[in-house]
C-alpha cells in the first residue's frame, strides 16, 4: 500500500509520542555504547538495511534505539531478504530488531521500518536458597 504525505506525517507523529530524536545516536551507540564520528561509524554505510537511519531515545524503555527505513520491493530487496540480513547483523552485534511494514514514515509503502535495540541481558540465579 502506497501512503500519502499526510499518512507519513501521522506515522511520524505517532512514533514521536514515545521516542525523541537523538541525532548523535548511531547504530554503534546502540550496539556498543560508543559513539563514533558519524561518517566513520562501523556498518553505517556498508549495509543497505541501515538506509535512512536515525537515532532515537525511547522514553518508556529508557534506552537508545536506531531506526532504519530501507526500501523494499520484489526486484531488489524483498521484506524477507531485508529482515533476514538485518537479523543476522543484529545477532552478530548483540542487538534485537523489530520490523514493521506498517510504521515506516519515509515513503510509506516503499520502505519498512526496522528498530535496532540492545538485547536485554537476562541473568539466572542458580544455587540460591529462597
Amino acid at each position: 500500500m502506497i501512503c500519502t504525505e499526510i499518512e507519513s506525517e501521522l506515522r511520524l507523529k505517532t512514533f514521536e509520542q514515545r521516542y525523541v530524536e537523538a541525532p548523535s545516536t548511531c547504530i554503534c551507540v546502540v550496539a556498543r555504547g560508543e559513539w563514533y564520528e558519524h561518517l566513520h561509524c562501523p556498518g553505517r554505510l556498508e549495509h543497505y538495511f541501515l538506509d535512512h537511519g536515525l537515532g532515537f531515545y525511547d522514553r518508556e524503555a529508557d534506552e537508545h534505539v536506531f531506526v532504519s527505513q530501507p526500501y523494499v520491493n520484489e526486484k531488489h530487496h524483498t521484506v524477507e531478504e531485508v529482515t533476514r540480513e538485518a537479523q543476522a547483523f543484529a545477532e552478530e552485534n548483540g542487538l534485537s530488531i523489530r520490523v514493521s511494514a506498517d510504521d515506516s514514515w519515509h515513503y510509506p509503502g516503499w520502505t519498512i521500518k526496522i528498530e535496532f535495540r540492545k538485547k536485554e541481558e537476562r541473568y539466572e540465579l542458580q544455587g540460591m536458597a529462597g
